[in-house]
């Protein structure tokens, strides 16, 4: 399965908020552990980790890697998220 691409904006507290089309196309619910990358659109610099989506669809940014990054509250980021192999897509 391909990975879905996405571009938002870091919320409060380091967070990502994951499209409401993706969580639905793919049948994603809270605890679903995936793979992301993040890129930084100012100075392109990217970094990969694990996350687990929370209840509301969001993922949090590790401090290291937001610190790594320069990502800052309200910041453009481009998303590349990695789907669990259970992620089936919904018909």
């Amino acid at each position: 399965m391909p990975p879905e691409t996405f571009h938002t904006r870091v919320q409060k507290q380091m967070r990502i908020q994951i499209p409401r089309l993706l969580r639905w196309k793919y049948k994603l619910d809270a605890e679903s552990v995936m793979r992301v990358q993040v890129t930084n659109t100012d100075s392109h610099d990217s970094q990969q980790f694990l996350a687990k989506m929370q209840q509301g669809g969001r993922i949090t940014v590790p401090k290291i890697t937001a610190e790594l990054l320069g990502l800052k509250f309200r910041q453009l980021v481009n998303v590349v998220l990695w789907l669990p192999p259970e992620a089936t897509p919904n018909s």
